[in-house]
């Protein structure tokens, strides 16, 4: 059974004249309670409270706790619980008034009177606070989604080299797990492009003037934009855009390229075509009079095989220039680059044989669809193939492996095909993909001009390095569909 009320406010009462509580809690400009936790009542209240709980002061005493709030019912346990561990106990916590609104407190509880479980507690409103601070948190929030939002990797740096913010891609370029504020420059000063970057922070900060400059990695080949200028305002700082332009770098010399291309096009197939027709005659008359003859001594028979020879020759540069000059007509499908390396594989069959040539397939399956125009890809790679083993003495081996790689906002397919040969020495990899640029004896020097054409024309790129034993690689990516 419940005490009476009435005593037990009127015993309250007289004890509070004895502690100065009555004026004390008066002159606080929180809101003060003081509660009975063991019959869950009211015993007294300021006018800071009433007002806070939208309760007129003369129906406090003896009020239950319900009446100021329903979230009392739930709070009333834990605080007794709390409050028998220690004296005091202080909590954050949300309450709803009696006309539903909520307000957000932070309680300072303390017990008065342990035996009865008679408390005083002190409720500061801090709903404005925490209202400000949710806005200033989504704010921030807003803005670092922004800011992680930006392509470009982004840091800000204070004059000792610290970074002090960085966006999400410059985390991701960096190679790091977690956020890089508070790292110094100089920690990862060993990765390109941040080499640049540390250089161009230092000439900022000293100079006083932005500046900007792009590099090309020699071993990603990847170019980088970087600029860097002073933050306006405050102790110094210098902000850090890197981006990597390796896309529109490749896109502006394939559209040279192409240009280039389509003018030499233009005049080598006209020149192709007018001379295709004397060769033609040239061949078959050829072919009449080495029926016509017969046997032949030695001397006659050695002329005969270099005629020929220089024939077939000629043949093959014509169908290249052809080829060359004609202008691209895709059959586009969708299917993987695996279909294109198998009829690849096949077409060069004969020749891994009669030269003793052993040609590993290590490309794996399943990597994904692309848009190829089957036939034409599949030429392509049967090219390099064939490069590949011509430059391979016999009993070597030409291997083929490939995988996926994200750059550039995307997925490719890679494809890389190695020999075993002597690899490009002194020569500038680059400089293969030239029209007529050649180091095969016999060979017209259009093949890999070609070859590059058509994997560009497919949205792709290919590269020619020295492999890792000694022979020759040549690489392409393809775009990968998305699923």
């Amino acid at each position: 059974m419940p005490r009476p009320v009435l005593s037990r406010v009127a015993m309250t009462k007289s004890l509070l004249p004895k502690l100065h509580l009555r004026q004390l809690i008066d002159a606080i400009d929180d809101a003060v309670l003081i509660l009975d936790l063991a019959d869950e009542q009211v015993i007294d209240a300021n006018e800071r409270a009433c007002s806070l709980y939208a309760i007129a002061r003369r129906e406090i005493g003896g009020a239950s706790l319900k009446t100021l709030s329903e979230d009392f019912v739930h709070w009333a346990p834990i605080l007794r619980a709390k409050l028998r561990e220690s004296r005091s106990y202080r909590f954050e916590t949300v309450r709803r008034r009696r006309d539903g609104s909520e307000i957000s407190l932070q309680v300072h509880t303390t017990v008065l009177d342990p035996a009865e479980m008679i408390v005083l507690s002190i409720n500061r409103d801090v709903t404005d606070e925490r209202r400000m601070q949710q806005e200033l948190e989504s704010a921030a929030s807003e803005w670092q989604i922004t800011f992680d939002a930006i392509e470009e990797s982004v840091v800000v740096v204070d004059q000792h080299g610290i970074i002090k913010r960085a966006n999400r891609s410059a985390s991701i370029l960096a190679g790091a797990t977690t956020d890089l504020t508070n790292s110094k420059m100089e920690t990862l000063a060993h990765r390109r492009p941040w080499t640049h970057a540390a250089r161009l922070v230092a000439h900022v900060l000293a100079e006083r003037t932005p500046m900007s400059m792009q590099k090309t990695d020699p071993a990603t080949q990847q170019t980088w934009d970087l600029s860097a200028t002073m933050a306006s305002g405050g102790a110094p700082h210098v902000v850090v855009a890197m981006k990597d332009i390796t896309d529109i770098v490749t896109l502006e010399a394939s559209a040279r390229r192409n240009e280039r291309v389509a003018e030499m096009g233009h005049l080598v197939g006209a020149v192709a075509h007018e001379v295709r027709n004397p060769l033609f005659v040239i061949s078959a008359s050829f072919d009449a009079l080495q029926a016509r003859l017969g046997s032949v001594d030695e001397v006659v028979a050695v002329h005969m095989r270099n005629l020929r020879e220089q024939i077939d020759r000629l043949a093959a540069l014509m169908h290249d220039l052809l080829e060359y000059g004609k202008p691209p007509e895709m059959q586009i499908s969708v299917a993987p680059l695996d279909l294109a390396i198998d009829d690849a594989i096949a077409g060069v069959a004969p020749l891994t044989s009669s030269k003793s040539i052993a040609l590993l397939n290590e490309f794996p399956p399943q990597l994904g669809l692309i848009l190829m125009d089957r036939a034409r890809l599949a030429r392509a790679i049967q090219n390099l193939l064939e490069n590949a083993i011509h430059h391979t003495p016999a009993g070597g081996t030409v291997s083929i492996c490939g995988g996926t790689v994200h750059h550039s906002m995307r997925t490719w397919i890679w494809c890389s095909i190695e020999d075993s040969g002597t690899g490009f020495g002194a020569v500038d990899p680059s400089h293969v993909f030239e029209p007529f640029f050649t180091k095969r004896a016999g060979g017209t020097g259009l093949g890999l001009s070609i070859v590059q054409r058509t994997i560009e024309i497919h949205g792709g790129r290919i590269s020619a390095a020295n492999g890792e034993l000694a022979g020759a690689r040549m690489s392409i990516e393809l775009p990968r569909m998305q699923e």
